[in-house]
């Protein structure tokens, strides 16, 4: 029987790469300490028009235009102003693959019968390297206070530049 060989979760390999890429004694950003010192992510995240959102009560197309327009992959999708599901690109084709729906039907649809309703989110003074690892096989992720009110969005991409950076 042949064995099949688990790949890790990409946050868990972007960061061990990271670790062995960047050059010694910058490797700091990795190392677990004092607070104050770790980078956060609230210093990075994409924040007021910047942040792609959507009200609950939009239609699939307007994701789309959304999603277009600011060039991240996905929408956050809000209820006065608390975070209550997301839209990634990769809904978008899974759900044009699915869909037995006509082109006008599948844009006139509501958008909370599509999104994901339990998102992963960070705390805006989560460590770089924390989130690194929380996001997975993530490429973005909501940034939430504790009442999951939105603040922002921390992007894979501009979050390895900045550690890098940082580095």
């Amino acid at each position: 029987m042949k064995k099949v060989r688990k790949i890790p979760d990409w946050g868990n390999f972007i960061y061990i790469i990271l670790a062995t890429w960047i050059p010694t004694g910058s490797q700091s950003i990795f190392k677990k300490g004092k607070s104050e010192y770790m980078r956060k992510v609230k210093e990075i995240m994409y924040t007021g028009n910047d942040n792609p959102t959507a009200d609950k009560n939009c239609c699939f197309r307007d994701i789309l235009e959304i999603m277009n327009s600011k060039k991240l992959g996905v929408v956050c999708i809000v209820d006065a102003g608390k975070l209550i599901g997301i839209v990634t690109d990769g809904d978008v084709r899974r759900l044009i693959l699915k869909t037995q729906d006509t082109l006008p039907e599948l844009f006139m649809k509501n958008i909370e019968s599509i999104m994901n309703k339990n998102p992963k989110t960070v705390l805006p003074d989560t460590s770089f390297e924390d989130c690194l690892a929380q996001l997975g096989n993530f490429w973005v992720m909501p940034v939430v206070d504790k009442q999951k009110k939105l603040l922002g969005l921390v992007h894979l991409q501009t979050l390895l530049r900045a550690m890098v950076k940082s580095g």
